[in-house]
């Protein structure tokens, strides 16, 4: 997707495909949907040409990270998901979900969010753990 990405109300992987050529800048109402199909096949949004801003407008929470996981699928503790990548840089984090914090997941599994200047990650799913915020649908 040429040129940047700016408050879009949803953004989905065939809204996205692989790369956007400019920044994203997602705030309070925007929702990103990320669709888990196995370890190796899941959405990934690539800012390459700018920086990622999840950050809301003062006192708001940034974005909404909504996670679909395929019927029948079950992550294992050491699948990693890089659900953003970007080669500036990143700002903020999605509505309720500070870094490394534990997301409670659908079927019993949790995941930690992890943010660093270029990439947000979904690690250590397990089942069994008390997450603290909603994550797959």
């Amino acid at each position: 997707m040429p040129g940047n990405v700016t408050n879009a109300p949803t953004v989905t992987k065939t809204q996205l495909a692989t790369l956007i050529t400019g920044g994203l800048s997602l705030t309070n109402g925007s929702t990103v949907v990320i669709t888990i199909n196995s370890a190796s096949n899941y959405t990934q949004i690539n800012a390459g040409g700018g920086a990622v801003s999840l950050i809301g407008a003062a006192g708001q929470p940034g974005a909404t990270l909504q996670v679909n996981m395929a019927a029948g699928y079950a992550p294992s503790p050491s699948d990693t998901f890089t659900i953003i990548t970007n080669a500036a840089s990143m700002t903020g984090t999605f509505a309720g979900l500070p870094n490394n914090a534990l997301a409670s997941l659908a079927n019993g599994y949790t995941a930690k969010i992890t943010y660093t200047s270029t990439a947000v990650t979904l690690s250590n799913l397990s089942r069994g753990a008390t997450g603290s915020t909603l994550l797959f649908w």
